[in-house]
């Protein structure tokens, strides 16, 4: 599991399953939310690329982190999701 943000692109890697977020990848999550500037209300672009598996765990993180994300005035837009996991983050953006 990795996570890169550059500017409004958020870009996820890996593992998105609960084999994947351990406690180092939950940590490297919550310090990527300082790297948005808070109070700057922008539309992130959810780069799902990259990622190669997601399970209940991971969207339940991923819907914890777009929350406070929007709390702090950001909007978020999956894109380049991948056909096996689409159902699964189709289940995230419904639920945000």
């Amino acid at each position: 599991m990795k996570i890169s943000i550059s500017g409004s692109i958020v870009r996820l890697h890996g593992d998105w399953s609960i084999n994947g977020l351990n406690r180092i990848g939950i940590g490297l999550l919550t310090g990527s939310l300082h790297k948005l500037i808070p109070g700057a209300t922008e539309l992130l672009v959810i780069d799902c690329q990259h990622v190669t598996a997601i399970d209940s765990f991971g969207n339940e993180v991923l819907s914890g982190w777009l929350q406070i994300a929007r709390l702090h005035g950001h909007e978020a837009h999956f894109a380049n999701l991948p056909d096996r996991l689409r159902n699964s983050f189709n289940f995230l953006s419904r639920n945000n």
